[in-house]
């Protein structure tokens, strides 16, 4: 132990050169301990922090692009989203839930046995794995989960490569400088310093610094060997830098499309209101026959809720009839597929409000977008009301003109019977008392006679 003791006294003690070969030993390890403890876990650091941003920007989109078809209940548009989503490499695993927890559609199922007990945007170094959990809001109320494992082993595998080829660069800068420490003089140790000092510079961030190059032997060799591993990692770093501004503008370019969506649902939920005030009632219906959209204003003339009319509940509340029922979802479908023309005039429909009470309807029928059918409804019981009194009060006319009629027979007949026997009386005056009547009484009785 002694012995060892005077050997590394003799190197601080000894000739410059060996004092020289010392320094620049330790120097060099120094240095390679260096390199490769801090930018192997920077470089990692970044690399997670990319993946977890990509990570949170796919979340995010895929909870949104699934919101309306998990409101409707709609898993094949569900399973095209995890399509595009598996695109991705890194993605293991993705679920969607509903609110009772139940799994509504899922990808790599296998793979997430323990989903429901992950935290929220939790990462997990010992399963190699990035686990988030977004909710799903429609008009910002939470119909359910997505769930979303995404792999480290990639990012594992690149960190690990950097850092095998960071240890090569490490090892061969100092072998190296171990080599050229026994052709190392007095004169050197300049150098050695400026190099020391721009070492200090890049251990605090500064990769522009470079070690000064004034010769052409060992010294000189050294520091461009070291310039060169300084270059590459400083290129690494720009291209880590560049794909984090490419992550940057795309996480931009997701948020810009979230607000856009955010705005879009805000005019709905305006619109919503609007037609929750207003007295008459939309509907639209799709290529099938089927409700998908009703306005809000439907409970308050109605009593339904918009979501029991949706889908065949319009018309198995209102049509009590199953023929009428068939005829009415038949119509609705050919119209919404352009099979037949909506109807040109407006039409009345007679329906059944939810506490029993019966309605008449005016409906204006259009087509709308993507094969869809466009209803607007107007209530006119007070109308139509008017229309049957006014109808009943044409049939009591038309009766009391009958019966007018009736008694103009009567009263005719019963007027020709003595008229009859007036004008028999003036025929036989004329007949045999004509040689006694004057002109002014002959004249009478023709005259009489003529009636």
């Amino acid at each position: 132990m002694k012995r060892y003791a005077e050997k590394i006294y003799s190197m601080f003690t000894g000739s410059i050169k060996a004092k020289l070969g010392t320094v620049y030993s330790l120097l060099v390890a120094l240095i390679a301990v260096f390199i490769f403890s801090y930018f192997p876990a920077q470089q990692e650091a970044q690399a997670i922090h990319a993946m977890i941003d990509k990570a949170r920007s796919i979340s995010q989109i895929t909870a949104i692009n699934i919101s309306s078809a998990l409101y409707f209940e709609d898993i094949p548009t569900i399973q095209e989203a995890f399509q595009s989503v598996r695109q991705n490499r890194d993605l293991v695993y993705a679920i969607v839930c509903d609110t009772t927890g139940e799994i509504v559609a899922a990808y790599n199922l296998p793979r997430a046995t323990s989903f429901r007990n992950s935290q929220l945007n939790h990462l997990s170094l010992q399963n190699n794995l990035y686990q988030t959990v977004t909710p799903i809001l429609i008009n910002d109320e939470e119909i359910g989960k997505l769930y979303m494992g995404f792999s480290l082993l990639e990012l594992k595998a690149q960190v690990n490569k950097s850092r095998r080829v960071i240890a090569m660069m490490t090892l061969l800068l100092f072998v190296t400088g171990i080599m050229i420490v026994v052709g190392i003089s007095m004169f050197l140790s300049r150098p050695l310093t400026r190099m020391m000092e721009t070492v200090n510079r890049i251990s605090i961030g500064d990769l522009s610094q470079r070690a000064l190059v004034t010769s052409r032997d060992e010294i000189g060799t050294l520091a461009k060997m070291f310039n060169q591993m300084v270059d590459h990692l400083e290129s690494s770093q720009t291209e880590l830098k560049k794909v984090n501004q490419q992550l940057g503008n795309y996480t931009k370019e997701l948020q810009l499309e979230i607000e856009e969506r955010k705005r879009i649902e805000k005019k709905l939920r305006l619109s919503d209101e609007i037609l929750s005030n207003v007295g008459n009632i939309v509907l639209v219906s799709n290529p099938a026959g089927e409700i998908v959209y009703a306005s809000p204003s439907i409970q308050r003339l109605l009593g339904y809720s918009v979501e029991e009319v949706l889908g065949d509940g319009w018309l198995n509340l209102t049509r009590r009839n199953q023929l009428d029922r068939e005829e009415e979802k038949q119509y609705l479908a050919s119209a919404a597929k352009g099979e037949i023309q909506p109807a040109a005039e407006p039409y009345e429909r007679m329906i059944y409000d939810k506490y029993g009470n019966k309605h008449w309807i005016l409906w204006q029928d259009t087509r709308g977008p993507n094969n869809m059918l466009i209803g607007i409804g107007s209530i006119v019981d007070d109308w139509k009301k008017a229309e049957l009194r006014q109808l009943e009060l044409l049939k009591e006319l038309e009766n009391v003109n009958r019966e007018l009629k009736d008694f103009a027979y009567v009263v005719s007949h019963d007027l020709k019977a003595p008229l009859r026997a007036i004008g028999s009386l003036a025929n036989w005056l004329k007949t045999d008392y004509a040689d006694r009547l004057d002109e002014e009484g002959l004249e009478l009785i023709n005259l009489l006679d003529s009636r």
